[in-house]
């Protein structure tokens, strides 16, 4: 980020830089490589900041000297003189902007309306006064704090939902829809979730992407021994729990067969003891949090690669999640689930896709794959890298989001 050049994009974010949503971090360090002046302001901390990151890492190192960080706005809400002369200061250079932004905060459909002006304006105040545009990913508190961000800045305003900020913590999502231009999600699955909410608002699709070079296999594809690997916080939605019980089945029926999960999350104890009450303590293993590198060496140990996502109960759910791109870059056999955006990803070229919930059927298509030829799984993993490349990489997904963005002529 420079000081004597507006800012192209401001991203008004929870938290940063969250290992959990590497997808945010990729997008931010590409516009940065593509020359787009990016900056970052958060909210909060991250509760498990990704310092790592082998782009954003590499170009910036976390935070940006003279960047826009908490530090320098959440905690100025913490003496109400300060806010006041902010006020007057943001009213004095642009007073409709101004009391737009204090009227729409006033109107939320939640009683903190005016907290998130006050974070507006302080947010406001630390930025160049010329910004091109005002971005959030996901549609929580922080997207509310954008939407008024955008207003005193006099710039518009999107946000790209991501679908647990459909189901999970949402609030006054119709007026943030409303007045997004654009608004964004992941796939089809969610464009159309997103209508029947508010069938006024025009949606883009833009899928998360990877990068194919970062993602090509190093070493050779293994069949033997068979090795079904999977990556992803030990949450609900994920289904860990259904591959545990399918694991039971296929140990029985396909004898050296094991299973190595990566992440970590708050299920980890208990699935950890469903591993144990089914004796599969030789089958099934567990490797905590890791790196992106270790993610990309711990698939290509793998045979194929599992993701059984499901619905949780609270509602929230995954969409098109970047680990299965990841892993079908590298050319592994998928088996998932038939959930939200995965059927638009994944047919039966490149794997098996099962109803979720149903570990008896998620076995079955695992032990399938694993008494195929290894000239078939072998195709299936050359389909899966041939989608990637034809839709999913930056190439395909960054000037759609740079048109998007109005930083450059449709």
């Amino acid at each position: 980020m420079t000081n004597d050049r507006p800012l192209d994009v401001l991203y008004v974010l929870r938290s940063y830089p969250e290992r959990s949503q590497t997808f945010v971090i990729d997008e931010i360090s590409m516009m940065r490589e593509r020359g787009w002046n990016v900056a970052v302001v958060h909210l909060e901390e991250p509760k498990d900041r990704y310092t790592d990151h082998p782009v954003e890492g590499r170009l910036i190192p976390f935070p940006q000297p003279g960047a826009p960080t908490a530090t320098t706005s959440v905690r100025r809400l913490r003496k109400l003189g300060r806010l006041a002369r902010l006020w007057a200061r943001r009213f004095m250079r642009r007073p409709a902007n101004t009391l737009r932004a204090t009227l729409l905060a006033a109107a939320s459909a939640r009683r903190y309306g005016i907290a998130h002006v006050l974070h507006a304006l302080a947010i406001a105040d630390v930025v160049p006064r010329d910004v091109r545009r005002v971005h959030a990913h996901f549609a929580w508190e922080s997207a509310s704090i954008a939407l008024l961000v955008a207003e005193l800045l006099g710039a518009p305003f999107s946000v790209t939902v991501h679908g647990n900020d459909l189901y999970d913590q949402r609030f006054d999502l119709e007026r943030k829809l409303r007045r997004a231009q654009p608004v964004i999600t992941t796939c089809d699955y969610f464009r159309r979730e997103l209508a029947a909410i508010e069938p006024s608002v025009s949606v883009a699709v833009v899928p998360l992407p990877v990068d194919p070079q970062r993602f090509e296999r190093s070493s050779a594809w293994r069949h033997d021994p068979f090795t079904i690997v999977s990556v992803g916080r030990l949450v609900e939605k994920k289904g860990y729990a259904d591959l545990v019980s399918a694991m039971e089945l296929v140990h029985r029926e396909v004898p050296g067969a094991r299973c190595i999960i990566g992440g970590d999350g708050p299920l980890r104890e208990e699935l950890e003891a469903q591993v144990v009450a089914l004796g599969l303590d030789d089958v099934v293993a567990f490797r905590g949090s890791l790196s992106h590198e270790s993610v990309r060496e711990l698939m290509e140990t793998g045979t194929v690669f599992a993701a059984p996502f499901v619905v949780a109960r609270n509602g929230d759910r995954d969409a098109m999640p970047v680990v299965l791109k990841e892993a079908m870059s590298l050319r592994m056999p998928i088996v998932s689930t038939m959930e939200v955006g995965v059927p638009e990803l994944v047919d039966d070229t490149m794997g098996r896709l099962v109803p979720p919930h149903e570990p008896a059927a998620l076995a079955d298509a695992i032990i399938e794959l694993a008494r195929m030829p290894a000239e078939k799984l072998r195709a299936m993993g050359d389909a899966g890298r041939d989608r990637v490349l034809s839709g999913y990489t930056p190439a395909v997904t960054l000037p759609r989001i740079e048109r998007l963005f109005g930083l450059v002529a449709d």
